[in-house]
């Protein structure tokens, strides 16, 4: 009984969360002069990273900003090179980056800029 309630509560609290992410603004009509790329490690993966996009968006503690695709799923690309490339495409270029560490994870920040 206990575990059907605590699966009913996650079901009522995923289908109630609404967030502004990367996806709900094309990439392309961003109207920001930078925004900054997150690239966390995959669990289990040594190469696969997921990627978050700030670009100074309103958040919340509950905001989901990973950049997703056309499913609504939270893209994996295989690198925060991959990750240059795809923001590259659409029309940004690499101004600065930094890691974060914490723990014994790395958090990879790239900041890019519109091109002009």
């Amino acid at each position: 009984m206990k575990k059907l309630l605590i699966i009913l509560v996650a079901f009522w609290f995923a289908s109630h969360v609404t967030a502004q992410t990367i996806n709900d603004v094309p990439i392309d009509s961003i109207k920001v002069e930078y925004l900054d790329i997150v690239g966390a490690s995959k669990l289990m993966s040594l190469t696969k990273v997921s990627i978050a996009v700030d670009y100074g968006q309103k958040r919340t503690v509950m905001t989901d900003i990973r950049l997703k695709n056309e499913e609504g799923r939270p893209v994996v690309l295989n690198g925060m090179i991959d990750a240059l490339n795809f923001f590259a495409k659409y029309g940004w270029e690499y101004c600065d980056a930094y890691v974060v560490t914490a723990g014994q994870s790395n958090v990879y920040h790239y900041i890019m800029k519109r091109k002009d």
